[in-house]
């Protein structure tokens, strides 16, 4: 759990883990994996899933006497030795990977999980076709070096961080994006809207957009799409699902123009300090300049602009709304009111436990992650270097203190909580939360849909990771309560 250049979400390490876990669908994956599978939809304050045990920025604080500080590799050599490393990736050496690896990330990798990353990038991309560029920047003792792949279908960008004993420190997954036409679902309407690009600017941010308007709509009712945990894009894009743009088609399909965003942390996360971030920096400040964007469009109805929020935004959606009473209502998608640490814990509990089994060596990392978790609430930890999950301490800290139903329970616009039945990041204690903390308010309603995920996708089975690897699209039903709510008020 290294990462101190990191954002809290989009540059996170998590714990290895050697005990393999037995999944549902006969599959076998280790709790690091299927914990950052989870990671890249929502579990809060994480991200894509990732190979990595050194940050190059904070190398230089954490170097050990297997870790020389002596000067790295040149440039090209460190280019040659990250080129050498994909390939072994990429051709299924995995054997030969690790060995090329430092002594901690070696120590910490298995074949499985190099396998699994490999394994991932084909499902995602297809097959590997030819390098697009490589680059070396020098950080301290390392050599970052950054890889565009072109696969068969999409990009794929790659950093891999070279030591001063040109072996393999660290290596992310920066970016995928795919080259092939999204499938629509079935409920979009193309001919029914027009796509818009825009910018979302707050301050020196700006993030690229996409408003869907609806068309032949006067002054129509609008929405502003706001992300989970994780250095989203627009669409929300988990593997081949991407709930936020099946929300803007099928909203857009039924008269409501949708706003949705690059999320600060995707767009600029190398510009993010991971210990002054807060849900404000987050998430919020660039809500609140989407929802100011609509107010200034002609097509849209400036008395019917809401805020929907999934997962971590379905927590802020209710301070959003606190500092612009003007909006029309919030829907609360799988969001959650607990403190964020009790649900972070509860989340990789439930995972531990997937196969009735936890090992020794799971038993103490979570041991360890309630002990971190513990000391962050007591004020005992180093909010500058302690870290959970890979995010700082200092973030934690912040966003645990939050109680979104004490804030919306003062709130006078109109609320919709959905919740997902097979949710097992956000599960029906933070249902019940929600309906503790707004009770049977006149201007709150509750809808819960038991077949669907955290994606509002539908499944059967025991939830888990594997879940998101499964292509769908949202719910129409989560349309049809999302439309007909909006148009009732």
């Amino acid at each position: 759990m290294l990462s101190s250049r990191a954002t809290c979400e989009s540059r996170v390490l998590f714990p290895v883990i050697s005990r393999r876990m037995r999944m549902n669908a006969g599959k076998r994956l280790d709790l690091v994996t299927v914990c950052a599978l989870t990671a890249m939809l929502g579990a809060h304050g994480v991200a894509q899933p990732l190979l990595a045990c050194q940050a190059p920025q904070a190398a230089t604080a954490q170097n050990s006497a297997n870790e020389p500080t002596s000067k790295p590799a040149s440039n090209q050599d460190a280019i040659r030795l990250a080129r050498e490393a994909f390939a072994m990736l990429n051709e299924g050496r995995h054997k030969e990977f690790i060995e090329r690896c430092s002594v901690q990330m070696g120590a910490a990798l298995t074949e499985a999980q190099s396998m699994q990353l490999r394994a991932m990038l084909a499902m995602r991309l297809g097959a590997f076709q030819n390098e697009i560029s490589a680059e070396a920047t020098t950080k301290g003792t390392y050599e970052s070096v950054m890889l565009q792949q072109k696969y068969f279908k999409g990009i794929a960008k790659l950093e891999i961080v070279i030591d001063s004993n040109q072996k393999v420190a660290g290596l992310w997954i920066r970016d995928l994006q795919s080259t092939t036409a999204a499938e629509l679902p079935p409920y979009a309407k193309p001919d029914s809207y027009a796509d818009e690009d825009v910018l979302v600017i707050t301050g020196k941010f700006e993030l690229p957009g996409t408003l869907t308007l609806p068309k032949g709509t006067d002054k129509a009712p609008a929405v502003v799409l706001v992300h989970g945990s994780g250095p989203h894009d627009r669409d929300e894009t988990i593997v081949d699902n991407k709930p936020f743009r099946d929300l803007a088609v099928g909203l857009a399909s039924r008269g409501i123009a949708v706003l949705r965003y690059e999320k600060r942390t995707h767009k600029y996360a190398a510009e993010i300090k991971a210990t002054e971030i807060g849900l404000d920096e987050e998430t919020s400040d660039d809500a609140l300049s989407a929802v100011s964007l609509l107010r200034g469009r002609a097509e849209v109805d400036p008395r019917r602009i809401f805020v929907l929020g999934h997962s971590l935004g379905g927590m802020a959606a209710p301070f959003i709304a606190q500092r612009d009473p003007a909006i029309a209502g919030i829907v609360l998608l799988a969001g959650t009111p607990r403190p964020l640490l009790d649900v972070v814990e509860e989340q990789i509990d439930y995972i531990a436990k997937l196969d009735d089994v936890v090992s020794e060596e799971e038993g103490k990392q979570l041991d360890e992650l309630r002990a971190t978790k513990a000391k962050i609430r007591a004020g005992d930890s180093d909010i500058s270097k302690d870290s959970l999950l890979g995010a700082p301490a200092a973030y934690w800290k912040k966003i645990d203190a939050l109680r979104p139903g004490e804030v919306a329970a003062k709130l006078m616009c109109r609320i919709l909580v959905i919740q997902a039945g097979r949710d097992y990041q956000v599960d029906g204690k933070s249902f019940d939360g929600w309906k503790a903390a707004l009770g049977d308010r006149k201007n709150v309603k509750y809808r819960v849909f038991e077949k669907l995920s955290h994606l509002m996708i539908a499944g059967e089975g025991k939830p888990s990771p594997m879940d998101y690897q499964k292509k769908g699209f949202v719910d129409i039903e989560v349309l049809d309560e999302i439309a007909g709510w909006i148009q009732k008020g």
